[in-house]
């Protein structure tokens, strides 16, 4: 049965009434129910809506794993800001038996509450939380970036581009802080530009600093912005060609032809899945796996609908042998 929730907050009643993680009808290890019999459940909990393409991933390996292992019961939670930690001790409550929570913002309540469930398994796509129960996946960013950085040096035309972000936080550094310092390494006459929306979820704001910079005369933005960076595809598009972006998380490079230069690209949903196959195998480990170039986690040139140069693709092919044998440490912060 597949139900979707905005938000699961129970009151003080149904949570006595309830059997805990711990105990009761819904007691599981790795799908494991009472009598024997598998009942599997799983909950999706994301900070952004479904539609954002980095979430939609994610959701794509979470389908996947539930159709092919037989999840009988699944939810997913719309979680809002200061409600995270009771979200996740009300699905525990509900007896879920695996929890796969979304995005970085969710660590915290995750390391709360995982400890007070060790019968509860819980998965991070993009974060990090200690416990037994939790598998935390860890995306080293700035290595996937650099390259992008290098790609950027070397096909701006006005030795100016941009890296426009959603919220300044910890991950946006490392995705930020690589794309500056592939840039410097490939074109040291190339400047910069570095903006936050303050939002993810604000496209219409997106567009607006997308059109400033891009009048600033940057040519190509760099965007990691979810929902807000649909602003970025519709101010390249109305101002036509010489306007460039390339693509965050998924491969968008279809989705504005000849505009969408590159992708930055994530497998989230084999994350998901992987970590979802586990559990329905009863070989759920709890640990922090890192993540990077080797796993997938890097740029996706779009060949396919423009002419890229050779000697800019062999200097890519370059980047991304010298990060995979260690001899690139790009910056993980924003200087």
């Amino acid at each position: 049965m597949k139900k979707r929730l905005l938000a699961v907050l129970l009151c003080m009643v149904m949570l006595v009434l309830a059997a805990g993680c711990s105990g009761g009808d819904k007691e599981q290890s790795s799908g494991e129910a009472e009598g024997g019999d598998i009942t599997m459940s799983a909950a999706f909990v994301t900070v952004q809506p479904l539609g954002d393409p980095t979430i939609d991933l994610c959701y794509a390996g979470f389908e996947k794993a539930v159709e092919e292992f037989g999840f009988e019961e699944t939810t997913v939670v719309e979680a809002k800001a200061g409600e995270y930690e009771e979200n996740f001790r009300a699905l525990c409550e509900e007896g879920y038996g695996l929890i796969i929570a979304n995005m970085p913002e969710l660590q915290e309540a995750v390391g709360r509450v995982a400890p007070d469930y060790p019968d509860t398994k819980f998965m991070i796509a993009l974060g990090e939380a200690d416990g037994d129960n939790v598998i935390s996946t860890w995306n080293e960013e700035q290595y996937g970036t650099y390259i992008t950085g290098v790609y950027a040096g070397l096909m701006t035309k006005t030795n100016k581009v941009a890296f426009l972000g959603g919220v300044d936080n910890d991950q946006l550094g490392r995705v930020g802080g690589g794309f500056v310092d592939g840039v410097a390494a490939s074109n040291p006459d190339c400047e910069v530009e570095v903006m936050f929306v303050g939002d993810f979820s604000d496209p219409t704001k997106g567009k607006q600093m997308a059109d400033l910079l891009y009048n600033e005369g940057c040519d190509i933005i760099f965007q990691a912005a979810a929902e807000s960076g649909k602003g970025v595809f519709e101010s390249a598009k109305e101002l036509g060609e010489g306007h460039y972006v390339i693509g965050i998380d998924v491969d968008q490079n279809g989705d504005l032809p000849g505009q969408v230069i590159g992708s930055f690209v994530t497998p989230y949903d084999e994350w998901v899945y992987e970590a979802m196959k586990e559990y329905a195998e009863g070989n759920f480990e709890g640990r922090v796996i890192y993540r990077s170039v080797a796993e997938g986690t890097t740029l996706k040139m779009a060949t396919d609908y423009i002419d890229v140069p050779q000697d800019v693709q062999d200097a890519v092919a370059e980047a991304t042998e010298q990060v995979l044998n260690g001899e690139i440490e790009p910056s993980s912060t924003l200087k």
